[in-house]
């Protein structure tokens, strides 16, 4: 979300138009990965404008995470500068309740998975890092008919097992998890390191979680 005031990582975007859709990431444009300046996905946006010949005006609906304030102010101030809204600065609110549709970080992922899965109902399992300041859930679980959800239960805190591999991957050295994930493949189960591992993981009626504190390696 523009002038979110969270650091983000892997910005991309994607523009659908007339059949056709762009999706890019931001790195692939500045070509540095996560580079610590961009704090929105300008370049890949405005490029896919491009690509589809379409201007940021006739945007039908703008999807984006929902940040954990609106801040109505910052919004104008950039969807003004980029000419998508043209209007006067008092009738903005109204343009946004009717242009801009915000999703909670967790429900863009169970819908990511669900539209690509061609499924019309089932059951969804959603397990992150930790989601954002908009949305502290990191797992969450329930019913999908069609584009509705209805939630079970979720957890929430900063001990999902999503973290206990990003910690996983800094014993091993790696800044981004990413490549723990492709080298799993290669490796063998040691059953010694198994034990250890699952110690460190508890599992009853409350949830799933790891016990988040710095061993020793």
């Amino acid at each position: 979300c523009p002038f979110d005031s969270q650091v983000r990582h892997d910005l991309n975007s994607a523009v659908y138009n007339r059949g056709k859709i762009f999706a890019y990431e931001e790195g692939k444009v500045s070509t540095i990965k996560n580079d610590g300046v961009s704090s929105f996905p300008e370049r890949s946006l405005f490029l896919g404008f491009k690509e589809l010949s379409i201007k940021p005006n006739e945007i039908d609906l703008w999807v984006l995470p929902k940040p954990n304030k609106i801040d109505y102010a910052r919004l104008h101030l950039f969807f003004s500068f980029i000419k998508a809204y043209k209007g006067k600065k008092d009738d903005f609110k109204k343009w946004v309740r009717k242009k801009i549709k915000l999703v909670k970080h967790h429900d863009l992922h169970t819908f990511t998975a669900i539209k690509s899965s061609g499924l019309k109902k089932g059951f969804y399992l959603n397990i992150d890092g930790g989601g954002d300041m908009g949305d502290t859930r990191h797992s969450t679980w329930g019913f999908f008919d069609g584009i509705n959800l209805r939630e079970n239960f979720n957890l929430k805190g900063t001990n999902s097992i999503g973290n206990f591999h990003n910690f996983i991957a800094e014993y091993c050295g790696f800044s981004d998890n990413g490549k723990v994930s492709g080298l799993a493949g290669y490796g063998k189960v040691r059953s010694e390191l198994k034990k250890n591992l699952e110690k460190l993981i508890t599992v009853n009626h409350k949830g799933i979680y790891f016990d988040r504190k710095r061993f020793q390696i």
